[in-house]
């Protein structure tokens, strides 16, 4: 196993887990390692409280993360849910001294300030939920041959994730100092290209929009534009442009 000199910190959609960046994780480079900090309703926060708020999650994930990102590079790769997750955790690394994150790379939703609010879950029945997520499961790995077990499982996370962002109450603090780059899955029902390009506001930097094969789930599926981009940018690499 080689040495791990940058990192990736991976933030996943509703209901998913470090599962869903298993391909991601396999594609990066040599030296490139991949975290999947826990939600809440996961691993060490199987029993977060209720009252957690994703402000006060991020301030927790800040303090995990330093260890391992202190005197390395690193980027912040967060997607749908989890982008309000995301933003607030680039706010808390700065806010606690750290270097800024190469970029704040983000899918699947648009930024805070202007996303429409989320569902409330809690109104919707089990198969209501899980009709919604089917929608956007990729079409290469079968939702109907998973178990029953994962579905579950999946069922709980998003009912917890969904409870965390009816909380959530985007508070402005002005364009982040690190760059944003938006993907945007060519198949993706569920965001378009303008809407993703609301980000554009959210850096005083630069801002990147690219669109890659796939849909919801892209990073699951198709997966080597997005491990090479985190490899350059992680290299001190990076290309310059700014759309494609």
């Amino acid at each position: 196993m080689s040495e791990e000199t940058s990192l990736v910190v991976a933030l996943p959609a509703g209901g998913g887990g470090a599962g869903m960046f298993a391909q991601l994780r396999k594609a990066l480079p040599a030296g490139t390692g991949l975290v999947v900090p826990d939600l809440p309703g996961r691993g060490r926060r199987t029993r977060a409280p209720r009252e957690l708020t994703v402000p006060g999650l991020a301030a927790e994930l800040a303090a995990e993360l330093e260890p391992r990102i202190a005197g390395r590079p690193y980027a912040v790769f967060a997607t749908c849910f989890s982008t309000i997750v995301g933003l607030e955790l680039v706010w808390q690394l700065l806010e606690r001294g750290l270097p800024p994150t190469r970029a704040l790379l983000v899918s699947g939703r648009q930024p805070p300030d202007v996303a429409p609010a989320f569902e409330a879950l809690d109104k919707l029945s089990d198969e209501e939920v899980l009709d919604g997520m089917r929608r956007f499961w990729p079409p290469e790995l079968d939702w109907e041959s998973m178990p029953a077990a994962l579905h579950a499982i999946l069922l709980r996370q998003t009912r917890r994730d969904n409870e965390l962002g009816l909380k959530y109450v985007h508070e402005p603090r002005g364009p982040l100092p690190v760059p944003v780059i938006a993907y945007q899955g060519t198949d993706d029902p569920g965001v378009t290209v303008p809407e993703l390009s609301d980000w554009g506001a959210h850096t005083s930097v630069s801002f990147t929009l690219r669109l890659v094969p796939g849909g919801h789930y892209f990073y699951m599926t198709h997966t080597d534009r997005l491990a090479g981009e985190l490899g350059a940018l992680l290299a001190d690499r990076a290309q310059d442009d700014r759309v494609s």
